[in-house]
């Protein structure tokens, strides 16, 4: 039964919200299973996946914590529900459940209840109504994850409270966050507003970061005279002592290269937006609340707005065409209201890691085995891209 607690786990959890009552609701039901005070069935997985949304529901409206509302779905609409979700074929259930955590993950939570709700048993139109109730939370793969990110949150807050208590000069973000104040209000940026935005820098930007290199650096060993150049203006930026502003400013053709490989590979993929109210798209009528999907890796590869799509061509952001293309053809880091925090810190990070690399090793793909494409949450590689390592 160590396997069906697992299982059954995230189903209560994404009810109850609490790890302690997710936890009772599950050993409760296996409790029933296991004594035989519930009859035998011939799906046990389903039939247990049922009967635990069921008893969650139940515990939740019986603890009566309204804080997220008091209209809960009633049980005969769940064990209807759910009946329809246990008799999706295993392989569509699992591309919702998959579907529902990337967009949990990218913060889209409207549109992760309707792939949960699909999979578990909650109907997907009483999306908003769960959404404000807190219903999505973390996946039993993601508690772990969750701990750990809160522990980090309560770093950052005792590193705050440190410096208002000792004032010093920093020169760090954290030092600027705490310095910025509001342009409207005059007002500084409360604690929980400071952990934010550092936790979104430490979290938010090192995966696509990696992804990107790796990417950069697969195009790169199959491009070598673009390796060429790239260590040849990584030998300019001169010493190997700290790379300043302006050497990496300088570096036009590593810039070049990098734009490159985040027009094939860009690491944010999928891009959605949910309409606010009614709007009209391309000639097409928009709904309130629709949601809207952006694939910037279809955009950049659209002949419409780029010659030789398909083509690794770094030049191609310092030509004429650069100039004369339109401005939303290239999205790597989103645009608007929406666009990444950290293009700028994303792209020194990049420079610096490829300048420091160019400078002492060689890089060659340790075999020619085609690359399969990993579009999850971010757009990786299926594979460990293995490399031959060579110092210069």
């Amino acid at each position: 039964m160590k396997d069906y607690q697992s299982i059954l786990f995230p189903y209560a959890y994404n009810i109850l919200g609490s790890a302690e009552d997710a936890k009772d609701a599950v050993q409760d039901v296996l409790y029933k299973h296991l004594s035989g005070q519930q009859k035998e069935v011939d799906n046990e997985k389903a039939y247990l996946i049922k009967a635990v949304i069921n008893q969650s529901i139940n515990l939740k409206e019986k603890n009566k914590k309204t804080q997220y509302g008091d209209e809960w779905l009633p049980e005969p609409i769940a064990t209807e529900e759910t009946d329809k979700a246990i008799q999706l074929k295993p392989r569509d259930a699992t591309a919702h459940y998959n579907r529902g955590r990337a967009k949990q993950s990218k913060g889209d939570l409207d549109g992760a209840l309707s792939d949960y709700g699909i999979t578990i048993g909650i109907k997907p139109d009483l999306g908003e109504a769960y959404y404000n109730r807190g219903i999505v939370k973390q996946s039993n793969r993601d508690l772990k994850f969750a701990f750990q990110f809160r522990s980090l949150g309560r770093l950052v807050g005792e590193l705050i409270r440190q410096r208002r208590d000792a004032p010093e000069q920093h020169f760090d973000f954290l030092s600027m966050f705490m310095l910025t104040h509001d342009r409207e209000t005059d007002e500084p940026m409360s604690d929980k507003e400071l952990i934010d935005e550092v936790l979104t820098l430490i979290v938010a930007g090192h995966e696509t970061t990696a992804a990107a290199l790796t990417w950069t650096w697969y195009l790169v060993s199959r491009h070598p005279e673009a390796a060429e150049r790239l260590r040849a203006e990584a030998d300019d930026t001169g010493t190997d002592g700290i790379l300043g502003l302006g050497a990496a400013e300088a570096m036009s053709y590593t810039h070049q290269v990098l734009q490159e490989s985040l027009r094939l590979y860009p690491p944010g993929w999928l891009i959605t937006r949910r309409a606010i109210e009614a709007d009209e798209l391309g000639g097409f009528g928009i709904a309130p609340r629709t949601d809207i999907f952006i694939s910037p890796y279809m955009l950049h590869r659209n002949p419409a707005f780029w010659s030789d799509a398909e083509e690794f061509r770094p030049e191609r952001f310092a030509d004429a065409d650069a100039n004369e293309r339109h401005k939303f053809a290239y999205i790597p880091f989103a645009v608007g209201p929406r666009h990444c925090i950290g293009e700028n810190i994303a792209m020194f990070e990049m420079l610096v890691h490829m300048r420091t690399m160019m400078r002492r090793f060689r890089l060659e793909r340790a075999n020619d085995e085609p690359i399969e494409l990993e579009a999850q949450i971010n757009l990786r590689p299926r594979s460990n891209l293995m490399m031959t390592v060579k110092t210069r």
